[in-house]
């Protein structure tokens, strides 16, 4: 008896009894008599093509990897649509999970079912179809050791991208550690990805410093080609990052690459974010109305209301800088109607609500209640979201406008917590559990 056969044998035998057929069944379906399904289902003979196609076809499998070569192949489909999935190809990724389910039908393939499961999460990610996603991670927290280093790599990194998306931050560069300290040749051009996402994590929290030695690495062992987003948006957040840095013009070379690149591919979306960026840095440089006019022309870049990808967080974004610069060009009247827009379109958002007041406040420091609010809301809020570097922004402010009300011990209570903050920037995240 071959174990070719007595394999082949065993699958076909697991897959009728889970679909609930009978060899009685199968042998109307098929045309083939009871006593040769059996000895097929045994090991104990040879199936030409003919009766195969008929078996596959009454157990609704006919694309179904049942041979060694068979399952290499489709192995080889399943990291396919991972990349699909990675490099943010959503139709053609869910087209490819409904050739690619058949593995579902297949009880003894634990691992491939395993790996499309992890991929099947990435993709739920990417549609932003968070609850799902959860729910599969969930599932999926007790099989961690029957899993494949690719499936284990994809667990951890959906994980941390989840952290992520829910701004915890921490257990987001946590999780992501995990996945690059796997070892897979597979999922290899992959680690780019990762990188750039500890880097984002690292900025989120104001330490640019780490994000920069991230961002960098992910930039030099990025390989995808000219279409890939993923390319420009490396150098876009490392521009951010160096801005935040005071490297003004290693940052404003990077944006410019990144928006003529935008551009080339036709990514209105990539060219509103370059353009937002480019207006942070002539802010960072005090050319307020240079910021000022190229923060209105990004959002011409946006996407309209009734677009599906509407994103309300653009215009969000730019009031809040547009804001920013009005505030430091003394232009308080302006600001103040800035404000009031933003406010009434942020009434949903609790964060772009807070920092829409925040900058309210910060025009009426030498009021008692503005003081007050940016010490016990402002502050302790960006710090618990690890926002850094506005917390830091608030801390300087406030500093500053007690110590031209000659309250030297409020300056000195607000100049404690800065310094807490600066030691929080340098320090990596390991650090400070």
């Amino acid at each position: 008896m071959g174990f070719a056969k007595l394999y082949l044998g065993n699958k076909l035998r697991l897959i009728r009894k889970d679909k609930g057929l009978s060899l009685e069944n199968m042998a109307h379906d098929t045309g083939c008599s009871v006593a040769t399904l059996s000895r097929l289902e045994r090991g104990e003979t040879e199936v030409d093509n003919e009766t195969m196609a008929a078996i596959r076809k009454a157990l609704n499998i006919e694309k179904a990897p049942l041979s060694e070569y068979e399952l290499k192949i489709f192995r080889g489909k399943l990291l396919v649509w991972h990349t699909l999935c990675a490099s943010g190809r959503k139709d053609e990724a869910e087209s490819t999970k409904k050739e690619l389910a058949i593995i579902k039908s297949l009880p003894f393939e634990r691992g491939l079912y395993l790996l499309y499961t992890m991929i099947e999460t990435r993709l739920l990610i990417i549609q932003r179809n968070i609850e799902a996603a959860q729910d599969k991670l969930k599932e999926a927290e007790t099989c961690l050791d029957e899993m494949c280093a690719e499936a284990r790599y994809l667990y951890y990194d959906n994980k941390g991208r989840l952290c992520g998306i829910s701004h915890d931050n921490r257990n987001a560069i946590m999780y992501h550690r995990k996945a690059l300290a796997i070892e897979t040749e597979d999922l290899k051009t992959d680690i780019s990805s990762l990188l750039l996402l500890v880097g984002l994590s690292y900025k989120n929290m104001g330490r640019y410093f780490h994000a920069i030695l991230n961002l960098e690495q992910a930039k030099m062992l990025y390989s995808g080609d000219s279409a890939d987003i993923r390319g420009p948006h490396i150098d876009v957040q490392l521009a951010f990052c160096y801005m935040k840095a005071g490297n003004l013009s290693k940052a404003k070379n990077l944006i410019t690459a990144a928006l003529a690149q935008a551009r080339s591919i036709n990514n209105n979306i990539g060219v509103g974010v370059a353009l937002q960026i480019l207006a942070d840095i002539h802010g960072h440089e005090g050319d307020y109305q240079k910021a000022l006019t190229i923060y209105d022309e990004s959002y011409q870049y946006s996407p309209s209301n009734n677009d599906p990808l509407f994103n309300p967080q653009f215009k969000l974004h730019e009031l809040y800088n547009k804001a920013y610069c009005l505030y430091n060009m003394k232009k308080f009247a302006n600001c103040a109607e800035v404000l009031e827009q933003g406010k009434s379109l942020a009434k949903d958002d609790e964060r772009y609500t807070l920092v829409f007041e925040s900058i309210e406040h910060l025009m009426n420091l030498n009021n008692n209640k503005s003081a007050e609010y940016i010490e016990t809301i402002t502050i302790p809020y960006h710090r618990k979201r690890d926002e850094l570097q506005s917390a830091l922004f608030y801390c300087e402010k406030l500093e500053d406008s007690y110590h031209k009300k000659n309250s030297s011990k409020k300056a000195n209570v607000i100049a404690a917590i800065a310094r807490d903050i600066y030691k929080e920037m340098i320090s990596d995240v390991d650090d400070t559990e």
